[in-house]
């Protein structure tokens, strides 16, 4: 079965983001430097599909900067990559996963992370991957 969350986040790895610095959890303090430029990416729910073999998910995207235009600037690449996203294939430890698209599901929203005193830019996306290697 292919990981979504795993799919989501290789695809954005290869990418060619301006940062490499993407995973399910910030690793600020223990591999990436502060301030640096980096990409966090979680699953927060989703819609299920009772008869495809597909996941429909919803994702929390955290874009971190030195700078709040940093954080959002790495916010809008994020954004302009899922309006191009259509039927890709993503190599995952589970095999070749499709991912349909990645869709906007909210506007940004500018926060501040006290625990490692970095702004950050957070938006949801709907993405859909479907759990069969093709």
């Amino acid at each position: 079965m292919i990981d979504p969350l795993e799919t989501v986040i290789a695809y954005f790895k290869w990418a060619g983001l301006s940062t490499t610095q993407i995973a399910s959890k910030d690793r600020y303090g223990e591999v990436w430097p502060i301030p640096s430029a980096g990409v966090v990416v979680n699953l927060d729910g989703g819609t299920p599909e009772m008869y495809l073999p597909v996941q429909t998910v919803r994702l929390e995207v955290r874009c971190y900067g030195a700078t709040r235009p940093e954080a959002m600037s790495l916010l809008m690449e994020i954004l302009a990559l899922a309006r191009s996203t259509m039927r890709e294939a993503v190599n995952t430890s589970g095999g070749n996963g499709l991912l349909y698209y990645i869709n906007q599901d909210s506007g940004p929203t500018m926060q501040y992370d006290s625990e490692i005193g970095m702004d950050f830019a957070l938006m949801f996306f709907e993405a859909s991957i479907c759990e069969t290697g093709v």
